[in-house]
């Protein structure tokens, strides 16, 4: 048996005993721990294939009477830290790093037919972009959503880039989404009419990043849809030379 695997196997039984799990816990650490760690050495270890491998156990998650979403979230965190393992990014994901890519090479155009750029812009082309489509304005929590895709399990909010105050409001009111429909992975795409990087992109250091969120994970994309012309960035250059 590899160093991982009995690693793996250890976290399960320490996972179940702190939570009370006593029933069939042994086997199961056993045999699940095993396939885990097969996953995990494919790098296809996620939430969602640790609950589709709880199926096999009915008589563990009956016995123990546990909930295979609360079970696979806590498992996948403790694994996560123990082991430094992040998952692979979810097809959803590089489908808006694309969009982004897209929106900042030629679409940012779409931006300019209005005084102010707006919101319905972002999300018109967002939606269009994405498959599946997904259901839009989809009224939940006491507010209407952005996007959301039940397929995928998450919701995209949109915003228009204003000020970090606003930038905050809109993840408070997308983890409130998050927890009206039961998932754990939303999106956060704003986009960006300054030239010059904000605030929040100086604080992170990327354009592109991941934070929790109230248990939730929350991929933020900041899309530039102002970008600086080749004529000064040119002039530009030449002021430092």
């Amino acid at each position: 048996m590899s160093e991982t695997r009995k690693f793996i196997i250890s976290i399960i039984q320490d996972y179940c005993n702190k939570r009370g799990y006593v029933f069939e816990s042994e086997a199961f650490a056993l045999s699940f721990g095993s396939q885990c760690a097969n996953l995990l050495s494919d790098n296809k270890l996620t939430v969602d294939t640790i609950k589709n491998l709880l199926k096999s156990y009915p008589s563990f998650c009956s016995g123990n009477d546990l909930s295979s979403e609360k079970f696979s979230v806590g498992l996948m965190d403790d694994i996560s830290s123990k082991l430094h393992y992040v998952p692979l990014k979810p097809e959803l994901y590089d489908t808006i790093v694309k969009f982004k890519e897209a929106v900042e090479g030629t679409l940012y155009a779409a931006f300019r037919v209005t005084e102010a750029p707006q919101e319905e812009t972002g999300r018109t082309l967002l939606q269009a972009y994405m498959r599946p489509r997904g259901f839009r304005e989809a009224q939940m929590s006491g507010g209407n959503s952005d996007l959301v895709y039940p397929t995928e399990k998450t919701i995209i909010e949109t915003k228009i880039w204003r000020d970090r105050e606003r930038y905050l409001d809109g993840i408070t009111e997308l983890c409130g989404y998050l927890d009206a429909q039961g998932y754990n992975e939303g999106y956060y795409v704003l986009f960006d009419n300054t030239q010059a990087p904000n605030i929040v992109i100086k604080e992170k250091g990327a354009k592109t990043y991941d934070l929790n969120c109230d248990g939730h994970t929350i991929h933020c994309f900041f899309v530039n849809i102002n970008p600086t012309p080749p004529s000064k960035r040119r002039q530009s250059a030449k002021k430092r030379l």
